[in-house]
């Protein structure tokens, strides 16, 4: 019997980019497509989920299981150069194509047990929170 994963955290949908590139081993191991659109390393996505186990977005780049990943996620309404509202380390624990544009819906888990990370997931969370409801039936909308 095949294992199966399950979810034990609250999960918020979300639409905001962010940018991910490998890090650890994985950056002398992996190698991206050479067409793959970069920038020194990074890979814009957009995050689709947030949870205090990981984080979902739709890549347009191929991101291969078990990798470990940083991720950036700049605050939507701060300036440019500002520090992001999240800097951390993932590790990619799921990889499905979309049929709807050529890419990769992918889901992470957090790897960072920085405390920095803590606190930076802990107060995106706690926005997420603030502006979304929970219905009766359990399921996060938006509000």
């Amino acid at each position: 019997m095949p294992d199966v994963m399950v979810r034990n955290a609250d999960r918020f949908d979300l639409s905001l980019p962010a940018m991910v590139r490998l890090a650890g081993d994985n950056v002398s191991v992996v190698r991206l497509a050479a067409g793959a659109p970069t920038e020194d390393g990074w890979v814009l996505v957009d995050l689709v989920d947030v949870s205090h186990s990981g984080f979902g977005f739709v890549s347009p780049v191929f991101l291969p299981n078990l990798a470990l990943l940083q991720i950036q996620i700049p605050d939507p309404f701060g300036e440019p150069d500002d520090e992001p509202i999240f800097d951390g380390v993932v590790r990619v624990r799921r990889v499905i194509m979309t049929d709807g544009r050529p890419a990769y819906l992918v889901g992470t888990s957090t790897a960072s047990s920085s405390e920095l990370a803590q606190r930076q997931l802990e107060a995106l969370m706690q926005r997420c929170a603030t502006h979304q409801q929970r219905p009766e039936n359990g399921s996060v909308t938006n509000a």
